[in-house]
């Protein structure tokens, strides 16, 4: 049997460390972050909430990325002219409203430089191009019309016609050829080599055209 002091100390150190283990703080059990907690740190960490990606080009690609019907229609004079060129290359089919005539030139002297001009003019588009063939040569060089004016000289008579014919040799401009005509007559006809920007003068030789519309060169 305890005496009763000695239980009477047991009792008050029990006590005691009741009161002492009560009065420890024991941890709070860790709680697992939501979802919605890690994008709110994120956007907090990195300052704002993140944007979707944009692809942007620079100013003078962005046309290559659009369909090509929504792309600028940039075309050079030179490229444009080319590019009737190589329309009008292709063998001519006949029709009934394309009008053609045919100019023999010659620059006269002892070696003279002589070519054939034949001319073609569609009524139903009001298109012309021409072609030049020089003697000895079994090719035909294509022309565009550049530009053609007219003035009146005289209310009785034609009126004055200058044309402007540039000439297109591999795909390049090479020259051009400016008449000046009056009806049936061709008072002038200049070549300019782009190159050299030689001019040279030729005359209309009326004596060489043929009944089949060619230049016979005796």
């Amino acid at each position: 049997m305890i005496p009763w002091a000695l239980k009477s100390n047991m009792l008050r150190s029990k006590a005691r460390n009741t009161q002492a283990l009560g009065s420890v703080s024991r941890p709070a059990s860790p709680t697992r972050p939501t979802y919605s907690d890690s994008l709110s740190n994120e956007h907090t960490r990195i300052g704002c909430a993140p944007k979707p990606q944009q692809t942007s080009f620079p100013p003078d690609t962005q046309s290559k990325h659009l369909p090509r019907y929504k792309r600028p229609a940039s075309m050079t004079r030179t490229k444009l002219l080319v590019l009737s060129s190589s329309i009008f290359i292709a063998p001519l089919v006949a029709h009934a409203e394309i009008t053609r005539d045919t100019f023999c030139f010659s620059s006269g002297g002892v070696n003279s430089t002589n070519f054939e001009l034949r001319t073609y003019y569609d009524s139903s588009s009001s298109l012309s191009w021409a072609f030049v063939r020089y003697q000895g040569s079994n090719q035909s060089i294509p022309l565009i019309m550049d530009e053609s004016a007219a003035r009146t000289l005289d209310k009785n008579a034609p009126d004055e016609q200058t044309t402007t014919w540039v000439e297109i040799y591999r795909k390049q401009i090479t020259g051009e050829y400016r008449m000046v005509s009056q009806g049936t007559m061709v008072p002038s006809m200049i070549y300019t080599n782009r190159k050299s920007g030689k001019k040279t003068s030729f005359g209309l030789n009326a004596s060489a055209v043929t009944d089949s519309g060619s230049c016979d060169w005796k």
